[in-house]
């Protein structure tokens, strides 16, 4: 019988006995502790989560830059001299592209390394950039455009410097100048 398997399962005194009757050169495979193992998985898990926080912080970012006035309003100004034109052949293309680019990026992330709310946040992102891929085949720029949200109206909501992008400083008004020239 295998004496690992009678350790595993053993009382301490028994063991003991068992152990103390082995002969003294018989040699005992070195124990697996359970609290490596679940370390060294964690480590796994960790490093592709990691790995997949890289990128949706490096998404996130290349999203600020192509949407300038959504950067503005989440109070980044690094953008605020300028004006996507989001209706554009040209911008539509290169969001597309981005949205490929960011699909493959997480596919090549071991989903099975993942749990809990990395894995959640994997399937979220994943199936995010796959919805936007999928619907670049309808004309969603088409869309006539909506009384609430449409860039004269954010036009107008910037403009009065008490909105998103403040009118505090020079380069306040500078950035303000040329994300005029850009609409």
């Amino acid at each position: 019988m295998n004496h690992v398997l009678l350790k595993a399962s053993m009382p301490l005194a028994m063991l003991l006995a068992v152990t103390a009757c082995q002969p003294e050169n018989a040699k005992s495979p070195a124990p697996v502790r359970a609290e490596t193992m679940a370390a060294d998985a964690n480590e796994q898990m960790s490093a592709e989560a990691r790995k997949a926080d890289k990128i949706y912080a490096d998404y996130f970012e290349v999203q600020l830059e192509l949407n300038p006035i959504s950067a503005t309003f989440l109070g980044d100004p690094r953008y605020n001299d300028r004006l996507a034109n989001s209706l554009s052949p040209e911008h539509r293309a290169k969001s597309l592209a981005i949205e490929k680019d960011y699909l493959s990026r997480i596919s090549a992330i071991d989903d099975g390394k993942l749990s809990g709310q990395d894995l959640l946040s994997y399937k979220i992102f994943k199936q995010a950039r796959e919805r936007a891929i999928e619907g670049d085949q309808y004309p969603g720029h088409l869309i006539p455009i909506n009384q609430f949200y449409n860039v004269a109206n954010f036009m107008a909501m910037l403009g009065s410097g008490t909105s998103a992008q403040p009118f505090n400083t020079v380069q306040d008004y500078d950035n303000w100048l040329s994300r005029i020239e850009d609409f």
